[in-house]
């Protein structure tokens, strides 16, 4: 039988003879499979077993040549997703090439099949409609589209088409589908009526809100002023369960990635794999869709709307991709690839994990399992386990490691899956699932040190055998650093409060005004200086400096640790109002300290609600090597840091050690104000700094249409505190 998992093809001939003896043969790729909704249930189901979609909105596009995309493009495309476990896609809004279809019967793909139906901006204004004006022409679309694609195993849902409305034509286009292929069900997203869809639909709602209908709830309008201003939003309307109990739900666009964007994607799957009428959803979408323009300075020009001499364009709308322009993944690809993944591990007691298995067709058995326990990043011990969980169901295994744990450090447990074998979008070993764990954590000490301060009218210094520390009276920042003959600081130690703004920051409606340039007054703290402090003391073990904004308190303190390091430690009492989007420090260096290294989570970039995929090992990145975006924004983010090195080639540079918790923290080769300045992404030339970010906390992210959520923000009235030590590292 096919299914994605197992995506068993056998060949058809078909042979055309005419009178006169001459002949036409084609041979096509078949599998079998039974797709069906379980009405009782509200359960979708493939060969009798649950299915569900983890999925991916798709628009084919390259920067060079638009919407005409060759084979090389659809494989690779393919083979990235697959790779990322998505098991699912939808061709929004119009099917594909027929190359397409090919490719997702032969590697495993599921098939929301869409047909080339939208009127978004006129659907108010019966289009289509009841219309019957444009009956003939949207019933044609569909069926040619059922008549060409029915025989591919991996289509398993038709789809009416995207935000058109909801009217008779579509009633009509479904009864045409249903003539010519009566084995698949229908879906569609503006379909209010559940008699036009077989599903209900759902998008860009929040976690909570999909566990109400998990939950078989009675199910209220979104609120928010976007949903009041523009009807973009799926399923707005309040539906109770009675209307949709026998409706599988689907989330057709969730997770909008424009930009430095989508969070929770975990929270999701857990809504989707625990009940049975949610069958999934899929992420809003696969790839950025930038023309490039030429070149400046050797780097393509990325372009979106307006750049193209046409007014009245939405800007970079279109650049919501989990992968850039040219289908290379973008940072948050690798939070979705960990959410999707087939096999979940849960530590129990001791040693024991628990496995679950969310594949409806595939034993665990049929991956490599590996363990490794390692100490502050490093491995100590590890091996391979035999595992057999079946199909939907869970298991425990236990970890054969001999160590006591009763090392000082960093002790950590990993568990990964991958591919025992080559396939035709992967090469054995290649990594499906994995899970780590932290079993024990030491905290470093800072234990004060001999300091001899002296002092003049402009700064004060803080002198060891080893370094010079020299603070502004002025503004109590660390203007320099002084150590191994070096001055290090190309600009001071400094508070930092803002951050560029995210398209997800701004939202919908903030991005159409243009919001993405106010910075306002945190960002004026941060870009031009916070200005004198309300207090400086020097007591003989170092500097306390106290600043206040707004009823927002401030404080900062430096003394000296035992080896040397300068320690600083940093409060934020937040008032009522007007809350920064971070909290730490920033300072730049010279560009030639390039190299990255953190031990912490990663390898990618990590925000608080986005760090469900990160790993907390030893990472190394070159300061180049950063994930841009179209229109420039925060971005580089590593969270759970417990220490970070920024070196030259020579391997000399700072360390930055963390206290009592682990930091945040970023390196970039170009400057906060830079950043925030630049409208696209080639602007950003490496310049000749480069600029490090300790942040105790930023805010998380949330997308353009659903909210950062509270519980991943700065918070009113509420104290942070956090600490680090710097000192000078290498030659």
């Amino acid at each position: 039988m096919w299914t994605a998992e197992t995506p068993n093809l056998y060949q058809v001939r078909v042979t055309l003879r005419t009178a006169d003896k001459k002949s036409q043969t084609r041979v096509v790729d078949f599998g079998f499979r039974q797709i069906e909704i379980n009405r009782e249930k509200a359960q979708l189901l493939l060969n009798g077993m649950p299915l569900k979609l983890r999925g991916i909105n798709y628009h084919a596009f390259t920067p060079d040549n638009g919407y005409y995309v060759p084979r090389e493009v659809y494989e690779r495309d393919l083979r990235t997703m697959k790779r990322f476990n998505v098991n699912a896609v939808r061709t929004s809004h119009y099917p594909q090439d027929e190359y397409f279809y090919t490719l997702c019967n032969r590697y495993g793909i599921y098939v929301m099949d869409e047909c080339n139906v939208e009127s978004h901006g006129v659907r108010d204004k019966d289009v289509p409609g009841d219309n019957p004006v444009w009956n003939a022409h949207v019933v044609d679309r569909m069926e040619r589209m059922v008549a060409r694609d029915r025989n591919h195993p991996c289509v398993v849902i038709w789809s009416l088409g995207n935000e058109s409305s909801i009217g008779m034509n579509h009633y009509c286009m479904k009864e045409a589908a249903l003539a010519l292929d009566a084995t698949r069900p229908v879906h569609y997203e503006g379909g209010s009526d559940l008699k036009v869809s077989d599903f209900l639909c759902d998008g860009y709602s929040s976690p909570e809100r999909e566990m109400l209908f998990a939950e078989g709830k009675d199910v209220e309008k979104k609120p928010g002023v976007l949903q009041m201003l523009l009807p973009l939003n799926m399923s707005l309307e309040s539906i109770k369960f009675e209307d949709y109990k026998h409706h599988p739900i689907v989330a057709t666009e969730y997770g909008h990635c424009m930009g430095n964007g989508c969070s929770d994607v975990e929270k999701h799957m857990e809504v989707f794999e625990g009940a049975d009428r949610w069958c999934g959803g899929f992420i809003w979408d696969f790839k950025d869709k930038s023309l490039t323009k030429g070149e400046i300075g050797g780097k393509p020009v990325q372009t979106y709307g307006g750049d193209w001499g046409v007014k009245d364009q939405a800007g970079n709308i279109c650049c919501n991709g989990a992968a850039d322009w040219n289908g290379k993944p973008h940072e948050v690809f690798y939070e979705i690839q960990k959410a999707f993944q087939p096999l979940v591990c849960l530590l129990k007691e001791g040693r024991r994990v628990e496995i679950t298995n969310r594949h409806s067709f595939t034993d665990a058995g049929e991956y490599l399992c590996r363990w490794e326990l390692a100490r502050n990043g490093k491995r100590t011990e590890g091996g391979e386990l035999t595992v057999h969980v079946e199909p939907r169901k869970t298991g425990v295994v236990e970890i054969p490691y001999e160590s006591s744990l009763q090392e000082a450090g960093v002790i950590s447990l990993k568990v990964e899956f991958s591919l025992r074998k080559d396939l035709p979008w992967a090469r054995a070993g290649h990594v499906v699932a994995y899970e780590q764990w932290i079993l024990k954590e030491t905290k470093p000490s800072g234990r004060k040190g001999e300091v001899t301060i002296t002092q003049d009218k402009e700064e004060i210094r803080l002198i060891t055998k080893s370094a010079v520390y020299r603070i502004s009276k002025k503004t109590g920042n660390v203007e320099q650093i002084e150590a191994a003959g070096k001055v290090w600081l190309k600009t001071p130690l400094r508070p930092s409060f803002f951050r560029a703004i995210t398209d997800s920051d701004a939202g919908f409606i903030g991005l159409a005004m243009g919001r993405t340039k106010q910075v306002g007054f945190w960002g004026d703290l941060s870009l031009d200086g916070i200005g004198s402090p309300k207090s400086l003391k020097v007591t003989k073990d170092g500097v306390t400096v106290i600043h206040e904004w707004k009823k927002n308190y401030y404080g900062r303190s430096y003394r000296v640790t035992e080896d040397g390091g300068l320690l600083v430690s940093c409060v934020l009492r937040t008032g009522k109002k007007n809350v920064p989007a971070r909290f730490g420090m920033q300072m730049e260096l010279d560009g030639a300290y390039d190299s990255f290294t953190w031990f912490g989570k990663g390898p990618h970039d990590i925000y608080w609600g986005r760090e469900y995929s990160g790993m907390v090992e030893i990472h190394r990145k070159k300061v180049e090597e950063q994930d841009e975006h179209v229109r420039p924004q925060e971005h580089g983010n590593k969270q759970g840091v417990r220490w970070l090195t920024l070196t030259d080639k020579e391997g000399s540079g700072l360390r930055v050690e963390c206290m009592n918790k682990p930091v945040a923290a970023s390196a970039w080769p170009y400057t906060l104000r830079q950043l925030q300045d630049a409208t696209h992404v080639h602007e950003l030339s490496d310049h000749e700094q480069t600029t490090l970010n300790i942040d105790g906390i930023q805010n998380g992210l949330g997308d353009c249409f659903v909210p950062c959520p509270d519980r991943y923000k700065i918070r009113p009235e509420t104290r942070y505190q956090y600490g680090f030590k710097i000192s000078v590292t290498g030659k």
